[in-house]
């Protein structure tokens, strides 16, 4: 009896190990943004990523790139996504994910160990500005949507939420790209656009 313990101890532990690695494999699997804080290998293969010739994986490393659980928070891929990438899908996930940086990185540095810190005014303002611009001259309507929407809502947030600092610098220099968004033959980006003029106008 005294014999066998130890195969059997061997045994339980061996098991033990290969159920460890199935569910890292399976969580993978689920979830492939979940990596070990600083993990080289993983930051190499979403940088790859960028320079990959489907958008679809373009598109998911500029997600995670600027809305990170566990590797720092680069901001210039969706930035520049936006401005360039032929592709719409990678356009319109550039401008989705700077909007929710704008407001969820208090969540994400609360709840998430790891998680990068709150943005610079600066970082905010590159933001916004950028996604003015995508409401105003992105050939696709699917982005000029995006961008209109998520104007129209950074606004709201800022003169009720966020500093003065933010919002002052919305109404000194939204109103071009809001007033070209008027002309916009898509309905719903001169819906919102009127929607952000009111905004600004009602605050003085």
């Amino acid at each position: 009896m005294n014999l066998h313990r130890p195969l059997i101890v061997v045994s339980i532990l061996a098991a033990l190990v290969v159920l460890g690695l199935v569910v890292l494999t399976v969580r993978d699997a689920i979830h492939p943004s979940v990596r070990i804080v600083g993990d080289a290998t993983y930051e190499r293969d979403i940088y790859g990523k960028l320079r990959s010739g489907n958008p679809s994986e373009r598109a998911d490393a500029i997600h995670h790139l600027a809305l990170p659980i566990d590797t720092h928070r680069d901001l210039e891929p969706a930035l520049g996504s936006l401005r360039s990438d032929p592709s719409i899908l990678v356009r319109k996930t550039a401008a989705n994910s700077l909007r929710i940086v704008l407001f969820d990185e208090a969540y994400y540095s609360a709840r998430l160990p790891g998680a990068a810190p709150g943005l610079s005014q600066n970082q905010a303002r590159r933001i916004y500005l950028a996604l003015l611009n995508a409401m105003a001259e992105d050939p696709s309507a699917k982005v000029r949507i995006a961008a209109a929407y998520n104007i129209d809502d950074t606004l709201a947030a800022w003169r009720s939420t966020t500093s003065d600092g933010l919002y002052q610098y919305a109404k000194r220099t939204s109103n071009p790209y809001l007033k070209k968004a008027l002309r916009d033959p898509d309905d719903l980006v001169r819906g919102k656009a009127r929607s952000a003029l009111k905004v600004l106008a009602s605050s003085g």
